[in-house]
């Protein structure tokens, strides 16, 4: 919305959808306040405003459901989901035990999901990284990945180190090492030990 007449049309395409009792539009921060009768209208005014050139911002919240073990209980919880106003789209994965909820930005938290899933009798919480999108989610497990990786690598380069810092620079640390070194495994096996360490 640019302008008044864009308030004055987006208010308008709202309440010609069915289901709309009242609705006003804000230039300022861009939004759009609806009471509808049935949370079924949403969605069809999302439709409505998107046709005319007028795309609502939305957010994909995820929640974490337990009690779930057939197909019947999928349709209860993504019914559940979509009759709560505000509510896009509902898709919930029975394998995962999760629901990824697709909501007009801001008009519902994932709280307010949570207990609408809850009421049906499936305890739910929202997901720990409901800022992070699957692809941020995929990115911060390689990380995580590279990171512990990294840190094997780093034990092992410290442990195969340590007896090669202490065959060559043993006898500047500690007075004697150079002469019990000669007399156990000599210059020569002192120079292949630290060459297949560190190979």
């Amino acid at each position: 919305m640019s302008c008044a007449s864009c308030v004055k049309r987006v208010e308008r395409l709202a309440l010609s959808v069915e289901g709309v009792v009242a609705a006003a539009a804000n230039l300022a921060t861009g939004s759009l306040s609806l009471e509808v009768a049935t949370p079924a209208a949403v969605p069809q005014v999302v439709a409505a405003l998107g046709k005319a050139g007028y795309p609502v911002r939305t957010q994909d919240l995820r929640l974490e459901v337990e009690g779930m073990s057939c197909a019947s209980c999928v349709g209860r919880v993504e019914r559940a989901l979509k009759a709560v106003p505000g509510v896009l789209d509902a898709v919930v994965n029975l394998a995962a035990g999760t629901a990824t909820v697709t909501v007009a930005a801001g008009a519902v938290g994932p709280e307010a999901l949570a207990e609408a899933v809850a009421a049906q009798g499936y305890p739910a919480r929202p997901s720990v990284d409901q800022d992070q999108s699957p692809v941020e989610d995929r990115v911060a497990r390689v990380q995580a990945d590279e990171a512990r990786a990294m840190g094997r690598r780093t034990l092992l380069a410290a442990a195969l180190a340590a007896p090669v810092v202490l065959l060559s620079m043993g006898a500047h640390l500690v007075p004697g090492m150079a002469a019990l070194i000669d007399r156990t495994i000599g210059a020569t096996g002192s120079a292949l030990v630290q060459m297949a360490l560190t190979a």
